[in-house]
């Protein structure tokens, strides 16, 4: 009998010790909390909020550390101005100090936050002036990483998940897709390796910026030449001014394993700090971009429009 104890001994180690295992190594979870239709207005995408149970359309910005809305609206919307705390803000055009004001309930999708400090900034374009969907305020990553993100541009939606003991490409996609190397900078401030002619530059993946742009310095890292001038320029807007940029053409443009040639960018005539380049909606429009805040992680996926 001393052999089947043994054996009913190992078996009992294994049935405990199994349990330690997948507790210790952990099963990817990834659970929906929520969706939102998005609309693009003039290049950019704005979904709908509540503040203090008020509708406002607001641009999704990962590009932006902290909420913010038109001057103005404050006092529209009733908030309490912070007449004793100033807020400094940086951004195309220069640096703003504003008091920021507190909404008692800010609502979006899945996430609803009491008490919220909402900054004051410049959101919307002449272009969309007129237009009813027009932002007046932005969403901005304080908010934004509260989930992971799966952004489907092509369809026109925005998905809320959670997701749990995930690392790798775990996202529920069929199809080829990208996971692009990233690294977070400050408050969940994406920004991801992409090759311009041949140089590594760090591009912010910023929902918030209509075009890609480069900074005036990246010129000479990413050995721009005159000759790659085309003679056009924009007017950019920001949050606090705007600023005029010239278009270059590129010859070589890499985002993860995808390579693009004859690419026009913009370059603004200042510095973005700790990174090189935006990286805008005029290329993210196309694709699903999943922004994975608990992994650290950015997936893109060349997306057609589905038929409905």
């Amino acid at each position: 009998m001393r052999p089947q104890k043994i054996g009913l001994c190992l078996i009992g180690f294994v049935l405990c010790i199994l349990p330690s295992l997948l507790w210790a190594q952990g099963t990817c979870t990834i659970t929906k909390r929520g969706e939102l239709p998005i609309e693009e207005v003039g290049g950019r995408f704005v979904i709908a909020a509540k503040i203090n149970h008020q509708p406002v359309m607001m641009l999704i910005d990962s590009g932006a550390s902290h909420g913010a809305l038109e001057p103005g609206l404050g006092e529209a919307l009733m908030l309490s101005e912070q007449q004793n705390k100033t807020v400094n803000i940086s951004g195309l055009g220069g640096k703003i100090s504003t008091h920021p004001y507190v909404a008692s309930l800010f609502e979006v999708g899945p996430v609803t936050q009491f008490n919220y400090d909402i900054n004051l900034a410049n959101i919307g374009t002449p272009e969309t002036a007129n237009n009813p969907k027009a932002p007046v305020g932005l969403i901005g990553v304080d908010t934004l990483s509260r989930h992971d993100l799966e952004f489907d541009f092509p369809n026109k939606v925005l998905r809320f998940y959670d997701v749990s003991h995930c690392s790798g490409r775990f996202i529920p996609w069929t199809g080829e897709y990208q996971d692009v190397h990233a690294f977070t900078m400050g408050r969940h401030l994406f920004i991801i390796p992409v090759g311009i002619n041949g140089n590594v530059v760090h591009a912010l993946v910023d929902t918030g910026s209509r075009q890609t742009s480069l900074s005036q310095s990246t010129v000479n890292k990413a050995h721009l030449s005159d000759d790659q001038k085309t003679g056009k320029t924009m007017q950019f807007y920001g949050s606090s001014g705007t600023t005029i940029a010239k278009q270059y053409k590129l010859d070589s443009f890499v985002v993860g394993r995808s390579k693009f040639s004859n690419v026009p960018v913009y370059v603004q005539p200042e510095s973005y700090g700790q990174f090189d380049m935006l990286l805008g909606m005029d290329f993210m429009k196309w694709r699903k971009v999943w922004l994975s805040y608990k992994t650290e992680q950015v997936f893109m996926q060349f997306t057609p429009k589905e038929a409905h």
